[in-house]
């Protein structure tokens, strides 16, 4: 047992780190700071990222299964309801800078989900997490979690996490980080 525990945990390291390094080499192409759209993981392709947050949870890609039938993100095998999809997303946000989060979801069940965001003080190295969206799914629908949000500056190592109240299996989709154009635009003449 403990052999089979070990090989899973090794297999979702070693999958966290495939992910890491796919991330880090799209990474011009996932942070487009010029533009609004800061993020945007549709699942196409790949799980872009995203990681379970416990040794339970499995993500994979799910072809028709997305939002407008699209590809999704599979989120099984969770234990607890506070697993579920994670996603470190540090080195596209900035502390002090608002952002409109958003992230489809569905669920078989009528369903409680919640949208959370945990980031780090860089000079205390205390951490805060943050509820930013929560919503009530009927089963078979998909719902859009959505907030703005503004982190403290001296925020870093930001991750987004996607859970609900049972351990039902759920899907996600379509999850976008965008930054006002207006906003992201000004500049200081001196």
């Amino acid at each position: 047992m403990e052999t089979r525990r070990a090989m899973h945990t090794f297999t979702i390291v070693i999958c966290a780190v495939a992910c890491a390094i796919t991330a880090a080499a799209a990474l011009p192409g996932l942070c487009q700071t010029a533009q609004a759209e800061i993020v945007h993981n549709d699942f196409e392709q790949d799980c872009e990222g995203w990681y379970g947050n416990a040794d339970s949870v499995a993500l994979s890609t799910a072809n028709t299964s997305g939002y407008a039938s699209s590809s999704g993100l599979s989120v099984t095998g969770r234990t607890a309801s506070g697993e579920g999809a994670a996603s470190c997303e540090g080195t596209c946000l900035d502390g002090g800078v608002e952002y409109n989060y958003s992230v489809m979801v569905y669920s078989e069940s009528d369903e409680t989900f919640r949208l959370t965001l945990r980031c780090t003080d860089r000079a205390t190295g205390s951490t805060t997490e943050r509820t930013l969206a929560s919503a009530n799914a009927a089963s078979g629908e998909w719902t859009e979690l959505s907030a703005s949000y503004t982190a403290p500056t001296d925020s870093t190592d930001f991750t987004l996490t996607i859970t609900t109240d049972s351990t039902d299996d759920f899907y996600l989709d379509n999850i976008r980080i965008t930054e006002d154009p207006a906003i992201a635009s000004i500049t200081v003449q001196g």
